[in-house]
């Protein structure tokens, strides 16, 4: 997980370098307006990855925002399974599953890698 990491970073500090060439004309409210308008548009904003590996071992990432379940591989969007998609969700174990409304199977993600809750 040292490389997703390493991704997020790079990407905090680039999304950092951005809103300090922005900010220095705004007043403090419109900078903070400013800012929260660009991280809206970041594709991974809100969005807490855990690690997991799904069926076949690969190592993936999964996380819940506003709008639905996201599947990550190297930090990158695969997967975006919205909520008005989403039919039922269930955690047993160690195996973690999505039924959704529109396709007769369901994704699983087994064997969480790590987490802190």
């Amino acid at each position: 997980m040292q490389t997703a990491t390493k991704g997020v970073t790079l990407r905090k500090k680039i999304f950092q370098n951005e809103i300090l060439e922005i900010r220095g004309s705004y007043v403090p409210a419109t900078a903070e307006l400013e800012y929260l308008q660009i991280a809206r548009r970041l594709e991974l904003y809100g969005i807490h990855p855990e690690g997991v590996t799904d069926r076949n071992r690969t190592k993936l990432n999964i996380g819940v925002s506003f709008q639905g379940i996201s599947v990550l591989l190297e930090m990158k969007r695969i997967y975006l399974y919205t909520w008005d998609n989403v039919e039922k969700i269930v955690f047993s174990g160690k195996t973690f599953s999505v039924s959704l409304k529109h396709r007769p199977v369901s994704f699983s993600i087994s064997e969480i890698i790590s987490s802190p809750y």
